[in-house]
Formats: structure tokens, sequence, C-alpha cells
């Protein structure tokens, strides 16, 4: 094909413009055909003749080296600026954004070429550019086809279908090379999963773990999004998952399952073949097919109609997966999963049986035993050693004919023989040696296993069976040498009321002998006339087993039923030389083994001379209590005499002990009283005495200053004792109950404040600071009782305060339905010991760390007998070295007097 080159054909160059050149002078430049270039003719030579379609249709933007930047329309420019998106005095360069499509000149750079590229593009301008970039000139399509010869471009058109042919068919080759590349890796990821899944199979031991490893090797090894174990019932098993979506708990029981995949689980169900679901757009956990395998025993004789207990369920993201040949090695995992999860369901039920019998074995209290022909244990359980002592080693070691009582080997022997033959042993007993010496009796039941020469048996220790067999022989022979020689008449009776048996003590009682009665109803010949329908009565009671209902009360007949089937009974009967006489008898039913009544058994005593000694005695008895009731009237009448002195006795007691409690109180508290005053009035009279003796020989040489200070400690003493002498008085009239209490109406805060006054007086060293608070200020109160309480309170805190410190009086009226006012009284002294408080009031207690500062301890006992009066109450808090507070609460009104 003759196609002209390409530097052939481009024989002009295009409108240039530099790139800070502005958009209008390139607006102008492309409006005149005819222009010379803005480049220098060194640089880039320009074409005399330009084309106007080339003219009008683009600008090329190139640098000053001549390299394209860029091309720019004018119908884009004129757009642009008509819609105000670019200013007049933006530049080229400002414009341009990207460089555009060129064709660099060369080899295989033809107008075929250029063709191409506006075929695969729209464009209408080509820029051809050498190696360096450098612009060359303008192509368009139009001056493209005017080049080529039609013939030419006919001839590359079918080179280029045959180019597209070959393409597609080698595009098809390639995509079917990539589906069979995709098959065979998955074919490969699968036979690798069911490798890896048959490890997992021989090496699991549990279930669970079975299947979680399962799911997890198809989730690692498959490369697949999710895998689950799903059961169809409960009861057939609990499954297990392995997957990012930790939420599908859910789905652990198939009858649970929602959604989609829930048509894969129960078509795999119904039909027991695998079924694939594949979805069009992603589910909502992102995968696009489920796999559901059916779980059944596949390997079965009825395989096809097997029943399916569980499914295997695999979720993938891609569409193309879950191919026939993958579903097909996926499936050969389902039926390998089901074959060990049923192995292992029959091997953990086999060892679960095993381990039954073992525990039988162990635990059972009968000899379970395994022995060879040749008469040596194999195995033998935990009773055997148990009953006869010996260890288990001991018991294997040696033939067990040898702990056989040698009495009993010849006709062991004899039995082993029969079963190394081939016959079984229904019930054997023979007795075996234990440690101790002693023997035991064992039965024992025993089988044959000719093919392995085995005997397996069974064997119970019968030893207390026999003991009590021998026993009970040993008890009827005392019992019949009991009723042959006792001397109570033994006599038995059938149903039908015959005497069956007669013991000879009977015969004395009675003077029949045993031939005379026997077959014969006693009851005829032995009662009297007027008893015989009573007896009769009885004796069908005891015979039937039922219950008297009727009260019998007849003269000399005594009745007492313990049960019904236990009856004793006391009346007259008959002798064969026709005396009476008074027989006491015990009836009891006889039962056969079955618990049926077959007889009566009675035991009679002759009680005649009893009764005759019972009823002397009943006459003695009589006369005793008349006697007895006389001693002990006279007796009561005695002991209310003596309980009437012991009371008066006790009155006196009583009255003595209280006079010398009083009376040791009464010393305690005289002798107490003597100490304080002997100490106490001391003090200030040897102080007046010295100041009064300083005063009469020294006082015309003092000063006045100093009369006067030793005036004022003669004044202060005084007061001191005056103060005493009142508290003394004070607690007698208290004691005495001759305190006068006279409430009127007072006002408490006006008092209050005249108190603190008073005291700041007495105490220039100390801070008295007074607080109130409330809506009341006037109360019913004893002023005088008062003062005694907020004096002592605030001259003890004063005195047992440090210099210097602060000492509050607080008075409160809470707006309360109670009508109460508390005064609070707070110092900041040595404090009160926890052990003292409980004395604190007691008249005359002084607390342990007072004693170096003077005092009588009779402030707070007055104190209490004042608020008492008031009908109030005081509490304090105290810590020590911190301070105390007393707390006293007082009614706002008396209405009368307080005792």
């Amino acid at each position: 094909m003759d196609v002209p080159s390409l530097k052939d054909v481009i024989d002009w160059y295009p409108l240039t413009a530099t790139p800070n050149m502005r958009v209008t002078e390139i607006l102008q430049l492309m409006r005149q055909p005819k222009m010379p270039s803005p480049l220098t003719h060194s640089v880039f030579p320009i074409a005399t003749e330009v084309s106007p379609s080339v003219a009008k249709n683009c600008i090329a933007i190139v640098t000053p080296t001549g390299q394209l930047v860029g091309l720019l329309t004018e119908r884009e420019l004129v757009r642009a600026m008509v819609a105000g998106e670019l200013h007049p005095d933006v530049t080229a360069g400002e414009v341009m954004e990207r460089a555009p499509l060129t064709l660099k000149l060369g080899e295989r750079a033809t107008l075929l070429t250029a063709l191409d590229l506006f075929q695969q593009y729209p464009i209408q301008s080509l820029p051809v550019v050498d190696e360096q970039g450098n612009l060359q000139g303008m192509l368009s399509l139009s001056h493209v086809f005017q080049q080529i010869d039609p013939r030419s471009l006919y001839q590359h058109l079918e080179q280029l279908q045959q180019l597209v042919t070959e393409q597609q068919r080698h595009h098809q080759l390639e995509q079917l090379v990539r589906k069979r590349t995709t098959q065979l890796h998955q074919a490969n990821r699968a036979l690798k999963t069911l490798s890896e899944c048959n490890q997992v199979l021989v090496r699991a031991t549990a279930e669970s773990e079975l299947l979680h490893d399962i799911c997890q090797v198809i989730l690692e090894t498959g490369g697949y999004r999710l895998a689950w174990i799903g059961f169809a019932t409960p009861e057939t098993g609990a499954g297990a998952f392995a997957g990012e979506m930790e939420d599908l708990g859910d789905y652990f029981s198939i009858n649970d399952a929602t959604g989609e995949e829930a048509d894969a689980i129960a078509i795999a169900l119904r039909t027991g073949k695998p079924c694939v679901i594949r979805y069009d757009t992603p589910s909502t956990y992102g995968y696009g097919a489920v796999l559901s395998l059916p779980l059944k025993d596949y390997y079965a004789s009825n395989a096809p109609a097997a029943p399916c207990f569980g499914t295997l369920n695999i979720y993938a993201t891609p569409l193309d997966v879950f191919d026939s040949a993958e579903v097909q090695l996926l499936s050969k995992l389902a039926a390998d999963l089901a074959y060990g999860i049923k192995a292992l369901r029959t091997r953990t039920e086999r060892e679960t049986a095993q381990q039954e019998l073992d525990r039988f074995f162990e635990l059972s209290l009968d000899w379970l035993f395994v022995s060879d022909f040749n008469g040596y244990f194999q195995r033998i359980n935990p009773a055997v050693s148990k009953t006869l002592g010996y260890r288990t080693e001991q018991l294997l070691e040696v033939p067990w004919l040898e702990f056989v009582h040698k009495s009993d080997r010849a006709n062991t022997q004899a039995e082993l023989q029969k079963l190394c033959q081939g016959q079984a042993t229904v019930y054997f007993e023979n007795r075996f040696c234990a440690a101790d010496g002693s023997y035991r009796w064992m039965a024992w039941t025993a089988v044959p296993v000719m093919a392995q020469r085995a005997i397996y048996g069974v064997a119970r220790d019968v030893t207390e069976r026999k003991w009590a067999q021998d026993a009970l022989l040993k008890s009827q022979q005392k019992l019949t040498l009991h009723v042959q020689q006792t001397p109570l008449a033994v006599i038995e009776w059938n149903l039908q009321g015959e005497v069956t048996e007669w013991n000879p003590a009977a015969e004395e009682i009675f003077g029949y002998s045993k031939a005379e009665v026997l077959g014969r109803c006693a009851v005829n010949f032995l009662v009297p006339k007027e008893l015989r329908p009573t007896l009769r009565h009885l004796l069908s009671c005891l015979l039937s087993g039922k219950t008297i209902e009727e009260a019998i009360a007849l003269e000399h007949f005594e009745l007492e039923v313990a049960d019904s089937t236990k009856i004793k009974v006391a009346h007259e009967n008959l002798t064969k030389d026709g005396r009476l006489i008074i027989c006491e008898w015990y009836n009891t039913p006889l039962v056969d083994r079955k618990g049926q009544i077959i007889g009566v058994a009675s035991l009679a005593l002759d009680i005649t001379e009893r009764k005759q000694a019972e009823q002397a005695l009943q006459l003695a008895n009589e006369a005793l209590e008349l006697r007895v009731v006389e001693r002990t009237a006279e007796l009561m009448q005695t002991l209310e005499q003596l309980q009437a002195e012991i009371h008066e006795r006790q009155r006196l007691e009583v009255e003595l002990r209280t006079s010398l409690s009083k009376e040791k109180e009464l010393n305690e508290l005289k002798s107490r009283f003597v100490s304080m005053v002997s100490h106490d009035f001391r003090t200030p009279l040897t102080t007046i005495q010295s100041s009064a003796e300083l005063l009469e020989h020294y006082g015309p040489q003092w000063s006045e200053e100093k009369k006067r200070i030793h005036l004022h400690r003669m004044q202060t003493s005084v007061h001191r004792m005056t103060q005493l002498l009142e508290d003394i008085l004070t607690i007698g009239r208290a004691e005495a109950g001759k305190l006068e209490f006279q409430p009127k109406p007072l006002d408490l805060r006006q008092f209050a404040v005249q108190l603190v006054e008073e005291m700041q007086l007495l105490s220039s060293a100390h801070t008295l600071v007074f607080r109130s608070s409330g809506q009341y200020d006037r109360a019913i109160a004893d002023e005088k009782l008062l003062h005694h309480i907020f004096s002592n309170l605030l001259s003890n805190a004063i005195k047992y305060s440090v210099v210097g410190s602060l000492i509050e009086f607080e008075l409160i009226c809470p707006d309360s339905p109670q009508g109460e006012v508390v005064f609070c009284v707070r110092d900041r002294g040595i404090g009160i010991p926890p052990e003292d408080i409980p004395m604190l009031f007691t008249a005359f207690h002084r607390c342990s760390n007072a004693n170096h500062i003077a005092g009588t301890g009779l402030g707070l006992t007055i104190v209490k007998k004042c608020v008492d009066l008031h009908g109030g109450a005081i509490s304090l808090e105290s810590q020590l070295g911190i301070g105390t507070v007393f707390t006293v609460t007082l009614p706002l009104e008396q209405r009368e007097p307080l005792d």
C-alpha cells in the first residue's frame, strides 16, 4: 500500500503563541488569516500561508524554544469569555491545564497512525512533534483523507479488520485460559481443603473439636468467606462456625435459619443433594454465592434414601465459584465429615457404654469375674477383694480353687470341668477362705465362652443368708422346746376356729388332752355360754383381718386392742372338771409367705390367783387412799402456814437489805462530804486568816493598793465559801424534795445576756460570746433554777478552759410543734475522759484529769436536778484536749410544777 510519509504531508505550520500572551490577543491572531508569527524566525519559522480552516480551528501554545504546551480553540475561548469564566487579561499559560494528544515523528509515525488516533479519540486537530517535543505542524482529519488513496485506505481497513479479529480470538482464548485456570485453581483449592479436612478427621477426638477445625480449614485453606455446620434438630448435636460475621449465632440451628440461604438449606435437606444459590447482587453480609451440602450416611447401603441430619454451609464472595467439579469435591468433604461425625458418635457411644459397664463392674456388690479354663482369674471386680480381704494381685497369681474350702473343692472342681466342656452353671454354692481365716458362702452362676476359652461368672455372698437359715432352724428348735416347756397355754386355730396345736401347759390349765381338743372348736367347751358370741366375733375379726368396730364391755370381760392384728383379752374360762378360772389371752393372726391369714396363735395364762390378789389389793388401796387424803389435807394446812411465814421473812429481809444499802450510801456520802468540806473550806479560811493577820500587823505600813489586794482575796474566799454552802444547801433541798420550783414568764434572751455579762465580770481572762436564733424569746421557767444551771455550766467552762480561750453560749428556739428551747455551752478546755461520763452527774464525783483544779463535784449534780425539775434533758459531747459541749433542752411552757 502506497501511503505518503508523515514528513511529506506536514508542509505547513499552525498559528502559534507564547504562554504569557493574553487570551484577547490570541483571539485576534486566530481571526487574522495572515499575520506574522509572534516568534522570531530564528527560533520557529512561520508559514506564509495558513489554511483558513486551521486558522479558525485552534492555535498552538509553545514555549520560546518551540516545545508544545497545549492547544486553544476559538470556540472554547469565546464561550468561556461570554459566560464570564475568563478575564480578558488572563494569559494563555493560566488557561492551559493539560498537554494535548500528540503524534511523534518517527519510522512508525504514518498517516495511518494518525488516522487510528482520529478514530480512537474525539479530536479535530492532531499536533505533530519531534523527539524533543518541538511542534512540527498540525494535521486535521480532512487533510489526512485528502493525502491517502482510497484503495490504500480500504486495504488498511481490511488489515485492521483482520487484526481486530485476531485480537478478539486472542481475547477469547485468554478468557478461556483464565476460566480454565480459575476452575483448576478452585479444584486445587477444594482438593487441598479436602486433604486438610481428612487430616482433621483423622486427628479429631471430640465432635466439637472436629466441627470447629473443619470450619476453620474451609475458611483458611479454601479461601471462602464463611463456613458453618448446623444440625436439623437440637438433639442431633451443637453446630459450629468460622468466619468474620459474628452475628450468625442464630444460624446454628437450621430450624431457626432466616433469609435466602435458608432455601439452600431446605433444598439440601429435602433432596439430600448439594444446592448452590447465586445472587445477582451481594447479600447483606457481602457474599455472592452459598453452597449447602447435606450431611448423611453416604457410605450406607441405602445412601440415596439415608436421612439428612444436618448441613455443611459454605459462603463465598465471587459469583463464579462452586462449579460442578468444586461441588463434587466438596460433596466428598461433606461425606467424609458425615462419616467422621458418625464414627466419633459411635466411638463415643461405645466408650460411654464401656465406661458404664466398667462403672457397673467396679460398683457391683456381687462378684464379677472372668476365669480361664485352667482356673486362674483373668479379671475380677473390687467386690472379690473386699469380700475375701486379699489384694487383687494375690487373687490373680494362684488358681482360685486354692481359696475354696477344702470340703467344697471336689464339688467345685467337678463344676469347673462341666464349664470347660461347655455346660453353664445355673446355681452353685461353695465356701471361700478369707484372709482373716473365716469362710464366706458364695452362690454363683457362670457361662463358658468356648471361642475365648474363658468363663464369665457372677457370684453373690450368701453367708448372712446361710447364717440366717441356721439361726432360723435353731430358733424353730428353741421355739418348739419353749412351746413344750412354757407355763403358758399355746393354742393355734385354723380359719374354721378348730384347734391345730395344744401344748402340755394347755393340758395342765384346762384339763383336756391334746387328742381330745384337736379338730374341735375350743370356744364351745372352754368359754361360758354367755361369752361365746363375743369370743366368736373376736375370732372372726382376727381371721378376716378386720378392725373391731363394736365396743364390748361385759362383766368379767376385759378387752384391749392394740391394732387389728394384736388383741389382749381376759375373761372366764371353763375347765374339764367344770371349774371357772380367769385366763388372760394374747391373740395374734398367723400369715403365710404371701401375707394371707391362715389362722390364729393364742397364748393363755391362768390369772385367777392374780385377780384375787388384785381385788384384795384394791380394797387395801382404797383404805390407804382415804388415809392419804386425810394426811394430805393436814400437810397442806401446815404448808400454807409455812409459806406465809417464809413470805414474811423474805419481806423483812428485803427491807433490811434496803435499809443497809441506804445507810451505806449515806455513810459514803457523809465521808465524801466531810472530806470535801475539810478540804474546800480550809483553803479559803486559810486565805482569810493569813490576809487578816497581815493587815493587822502590816496594815499601817502598806499602801492602799496593797490593802485592797488582801481585802479582795478575803472577799473572794468568802464568796467561794458562800457559793460552796449554797451548793451544799441546794443539794440537800433537792435530795429532800424541798427544792422550790416557781415557773413564771421569762425573757430568755435578756436572761442569757445578763448572765453572760455577770460571768464575764467574774473572769476577765476568758472571752464569753453569746448567740441566739429563733422566734421565741419568752418562756415559762424558774429563773433561779435556770441561773443555777447555766452559771454552773459557764463556771465549769471557764474553770477547765485555757486562759484566753473562747467560750460560746448559744440560745436556739426552733420552730417546732414540741415548743422546746435549746441552750448550748461550748468550751475549748481539757475535755472529759469517756470512762468518767457515766458518773458525771453523781454528787462529789471529780474527773480523773481534773484533780489539779479546785472543785467540789456538786455543780453538775445541781444542774441535773434543776433540769429534771423543768422536765428537760441534758446531754454532752466531749473530746480530750479539744473541748466539751453541753446541750440543755427545756420546754417553753410549764403548766404545773414538776416534782
